[in-house]
């Protein structure tokens, strides 16, 4: 195989900031109508493109729900493959 180019990807860390940011203004939230701040995705934690999509997209299906991030996490705590959908487990 020939090829110009090789990138390799192998450290998948987390990055919070702006979660951790947003927190800490927290009391600015209601003078911007900002109802609460979710942590989902890579920034909860490195996964599978597949898996960090998936918890936003659980995330918006359950937004109304109260705690739902909670909700969420529960969930995904429940699972033997973590926040995965489906896993050979399952």
């Amino acid at each position: 195989m020939e090829f110009d180019s090789l990138v390799l990807v192998t450290g998948r860390h987390s990055n919070n900031s702006l979660y951790t940011e947003l927190k800490a203004r927290h009391a600015e939230w209601q003078k911007n109508g900002v109802k609460d701040v979710y942590l989902i995705g890579d920034a909860e934690a490195p996964r599978l493109i597949a898996d960090a999509t998936f918890t936003g997209q659980r995330l918006a299906r359950e937004i109304e729900e109260p705690k739902a991030q909670d909700a969420a996490a529960r969930t995904s705590a429940k699972s033997p493959c973590g926040a995965r959908r489906t896993c050979p487990a399952e």
